[in-house]
């Protein structure tokens, strides 16, 4: 149940950022972003990003979307 309980904190907490994302199997999150897609697994706190796999929970994720996209501005 604990798993489940992060879930649903991780899909409030992406929800509330808006980022544009949407759901990739069973418990994946792909979170689109111009820079490329970031596949989010909340129940792991994991994410992978140009076949780089990273650890953090939801706000980490939402943080590394903001940073890779700012980077693009530049």
């Amino acid at each position: 149940m604990v798993n489940s309980d992060k879930y649903i904190n991780s899909m409030r907490i992406l929800q509330e950022s808006g980022l544009n994302y949407s759901s990739a199997g069973k418990h994946g999150v792909c979170i689109r972003t111009n820079m490329g897609n970031v596949m989010f697994y909340p129940t792991q706190d994991k994410y992978v990003y140009k076949n780089k796999s990273y650890f953090g929970d939801a706000s980490r994720v939402i943080d590394f979307v903001k940073e890779i996209q700012q980077a693009n501005r530049q």
